[in-house]
């Protein structure tokens, strides 16, 4: 064996007659010559080792604390367990089940397992006006059909209303062919009056392999072009992608960002949770 300072990498031959020669001195340690419950342990040691160092790692990093996304519900499909639990668009997650969660993975990690395990979850909500309430989320058939509980659940984090202005261009997409740059402010499609982005990417997806007359504003200038995205395959059949992504202010970002760290016993309950 050998103690390391880094506790990484690790032996992959065991010191054992069968495997070659072994030198006198070491006869007594021969994996071989050791009784069963020796040779169990030690066949053990190393997945158990890299088990305890990450949840070594989560505990050290959910102690140490860093940046996430704050648990803000998005649109919240109707006929969905959410809809049905009372969930509305602006509820922020501030609890599940009486564990405190701090940004959207930690809420989506634990209401997920939870409903899955028992069929319900008990939420702490604070609504847009500052309410704490209590919500009891049924999902019933969670536990029967787990694969499809993400669809059934009807959330989707909160995104900020976002100008249509592109920021990034692919290569050879169709927004490059078309003549589209980063700064452009997609003004109008097919003659309908643009006002956010999430207007924008609806008006693509609708129109695989069809053309959108567009009109852009380019510093101040007005401009019209003929965008034909490309047809990609998803879960909705064929939808329309022209390879552009939005311009995202800073101040959007910094106002969902959430700096946490948890206590001792929280940080390995957690550690533990992820582990398992």
């Amino acid at each position: 064996f050998v103690l390391a300072a880094i506790p990484l990498g690790g032996y992959v031959r065991m010191v054992d007659e069968r495997e070659g020669e072994v030198a006198e001195e070491d006869l007594p340690f021969a994996f071989n010559r050791q009784k069963l419950p020796v040779r169990s342990a030690i066949v053990a040691a190393g997945p158990l080792f890299n088990f305890m160092l990450a949840i070594l790692i989560y505990w050290c990093t959910l102690m140490i604390g860093e940046t996430g996304i704050k648990p803000v519900l998005g649109e919240v499909d109707q006929g969905s367990y959410a809809a049905a639990a009372g969930l509305s668009e602006g509820d922020e997650i501030v609890a599940v089940d009486g564990h405190r969660t701090p940004t959207w993975n930690f809420a989506i990690s634990r209401l997920l397992t939870t409903v899955v395990d028992r069929g319900s979850v008990a939420l702490e909500i604070r609504t847009p006006g500052g309410d704490l309430v209590e919500r009891q989320l049924e999902a019933p058939e969670a536990a029967l059909d787990p694969d499809r509980l993400s669809d059934k659940l009807g959330i989707n984090p909160w995104v900020p209303q976002l100008a249509p202005r592109i920021d990034q261009v692919m290569p050879e997409s169709a927004a490059l062919q078309a003549g589209l740059t980063p700064g452009a402010l997609v003004v109008s499609a097919n003659g309908e009056p643009i006002t956010d982005w999430q207007q924008w990417v609806t008006i693509v997806r609708a129109h695989p392999n069809r053309t959108i007359e567009v009109v852009i504003d380019r510093d101040g200038v007005r401009v019209n072009l003929s965008v034909k995205p490309k047809a990609i395959p998803s879960d909705e059949g064929e939808v329309g992608q022209i390879g552009a992504s939005v311009a995202i202010p800073d101040e959007a970002l910094k106002s969902m960002e959430v700096h946490y760290r948890l206590g001792v016993y929280d940080a390995l309950e957690e550690a533990l949770r992820k582990t398992a």
